[in-house]
């Protein structure tokens, strides 16, 4: 199967954003020379939702649950929460490769 997305309505205004930046060699960020010539009117109607089609069957919207416990470490309150154990040497290393520590 395939799976698509439309919209169901448009907003009044669309704002696109270029990717001006990649990661080079080493993970050093390189700034990346755009250029994109943009009509005044862009027609994205093919992109407008016409509900479902024949053939189609709408999926279900099944969200997990959320669970946020008061201490992950407590099992008896909650026991889909394992706790996480952190290596350090991995940590080290992505910093190192110029991560910021909180994203590591």
């Amino acid at each position: 199967g395939i799976k698509t997305s439309h919209f169901a309505s448009f907003p009044e205004y669309l704002v696109v954003q270029i990717k001006k930046f990649t990661f080079g060699l080493e993970w050093v960020p390189k700034k990346l020379d755009v250029s994109i010539d943009m009509p005044d009117i862009l027609d994205i109607s093919y992109l407008r939702a016409k509900g479902l089609q024949p053939g189609e069957e709408e999926l279900p919207e099944i969200a997990p649950p959320i669970i946020i416990p008061d201490d992950p470490r407590d099992r008896m309150r909650n026991h889909f929460v394992e706790p996480v154990e952190v290596d350090e040497s991995a940590v080290m290393q992505l910093a190192e490769m110029g991560f910021p520590l909180e994203a590591c």
